[in-house]
């Protein structure tokens, strides 16, 4: 007979898979139909903008796969108590629900990138590269994710209270809110940056350095919940604490995940609109650049911020 914790073990590991494969279905209809579109403004770039369609694809379902594969790995490996169900609920935070994110944040700029090559066709390469590039780096928070729910993987069956079980629970916690507004803010960034390609083929080499720039700086936010994450996978917890003090570790949790949602899409949204404008006006460059980082760069104090107070109460709860 399946026991109740078997059963929320085995609805973890469904969620998982549920989660990846309806973002990446989703995002894979949409984006298909985007090429097909593109096609009909376009026909003449139907090759390139079929390459393009295929490789948006393929990263997209990495996510998926990865989240099925480590769904199965969950379904082999038996609960040993209710404490291990509990902190299977990070791998849900980390891999489902990010994995998700990811995936329907992911539709939007690849829509773009097709048009633009319907557009451009005689850019279709350095689109398709800058778009690549883009996806690729959405998926870094799903590998973010990836790295949480092995930390969590290899200790739940060695847990023996409660408090450790929240601990762990609330490292998948805080990396899944953490990654909502920085995913979220390089999706936003990304249709800017691309949609610029199709405005003006020659601001390329400029909105290129300004890519790698402000991506970097969007997806800086989200390290912080990855550290405050790690932290509370792999930093040992007090065997004297009792159960209601552990709500402490969710607290750190939120204060680091919720820390990083304004930061994140403020700051993808600046970049954006500095974007906007050097692709209208390319000679305008390095003050529109500069100015957009030092914006950026006190936007991201707001995560800090969060990120110190997090810090400070897991050093006081360890």
């Amino acid at each position: 007979m399946i026991t109740a914790f078997q059963f929320l073990h085995y609805l973890i590991a469904g969620t998982i898979v549920g989660l990846n494969a309806l973002g990446a279905g989703i995002a894979q209809g949409k984006i298909s139909r985007a090429a097909i579109k593109a096609m009909d403004i376009q026909p003449a770039a139907k090759d390139e903008i079929s390459r393009c369609n295929f490789l948006a694809l393929a990263i997209i379902e990495t996510a998926s796969v990865i989240g099925s594969l480590f769904a199965v790995l969950l379904i082999f490996s038996k609960p040993t108590s209710i404490y291990s169900v509990i902190a299977e609920i990070a791998i849900a935070f980390s891999l489902g629900f990010i994995g998700f994110l990811v995936s329907t944040c992911s539709i939007r700029p690849a829509k773009i990138g097709l048009y633009a090559i319907a557009r451009q066709p005689f850019l279709s390469k350095k689109i398709t590269n800058l778009m690549l590039l883009i996806l690729s780096l959405l998926q870094s928070a799903f590998v973010f994710g990836f790295l949480i729910s092995i930390a969590v993987f290899f200790q739940k069956d060695n847990i023996t209270n409660l408090p450790h079980a929240i601990k762990l629970m609330s490292a998948g916690l805080a990396l899944g809110l953490g990654a909502i507004g920085p995913v979220i803010g390089i999706s936003r960034f990304a249709q800017s940056a691309l949609n610029g390609l199709a405005v003006n083929q020659h601001s390329y080499p400029k909105i290129i350095t300004f890519t790698f720039i402000s991506q970097a700086i969007i997806e800086t936010p989200i390290l912080f919940s990855l550290i405050i994450g790690v932290l509370l996978a792999l930093l040992p917890g007090s065997v004297t604490k009792t159960n209601l003090e552990s709500v402490t570790y969710i607290i750190i949790a939120i204060a680091a995940g919720i820390g990083t949602l304004g930061a994140g899409i403020a700051s993808g949204k600046t970049a954006a609109s500095a974007c906007n404008q050097i692709a209208l006006k390319p000679e305008l460059y390095p003050i529109l650049s500069r100015t957009s980082m030092i914006a950026q760069g006190l936007i991201d104090t707001c995560a800090i911020y969060a990120f110190a107070i997090s810090l400070l109460l897991l050093i006081i709860n360890i």
